[in-house]
């Protein structure tokens, strides 16, 4: 399992934070493998992973860099039975207000929405 490099003491107060999780009708293995695709797709970059959990950051250019910080978030990923998984992402993005958490809610939206396109292409694959 991928521990956080941070005890939660040593987060930073000015982080806005935002959850989601969703079950894929796919086997562990299957969801890691459409998770690893959502992440090559949603132009992520996984920072570390365990093979089956990814803590992965988002990648943009020099200019958007300059306007906002990059969304840092975490795939989980539960076997709930032989044909299901859970999976849980977490983000989390340095600064707090509405248009900070509005920035994490969309990079999980993006994210989760790439994960169920990646879901439904292994799906039809198998």
């Amino acid at each position: 399992m991928i521990e956080p490099r941070r005890s939660p003491s040593e987060e930073p107060d000015a982080v806005s934070k935002h959850a989601d999780s969703l079950t894929l009708a796919l086997p562990i293995d299957a969801a890691i493998a459409a998770c690893q695709a959502a992440i090559r797709a949603g132009n992520w970059k996984i920072m570390r992973s365990d093979g089956r959990n990814f803590l992965i950051k988002e990648q943009f250019g020099l200019v958007a860099m300059l306007m906002s910080y990059p969304t840092r978030a975490a795939i989980l990923l539960h076997e709930v039975s032989g044909t299901e998984t859970r999976v849980d992402l977490h983000g989390s993005i340095f600064g707090f207000g509405p248009i900070q958490s509005g920035r994490v809610r969309a990079a999980l939206a993006r994210l989760r929405s790439e994960i169920e396109r990646a879901a439904a292409a292994v799906a039809v694959d198998a």
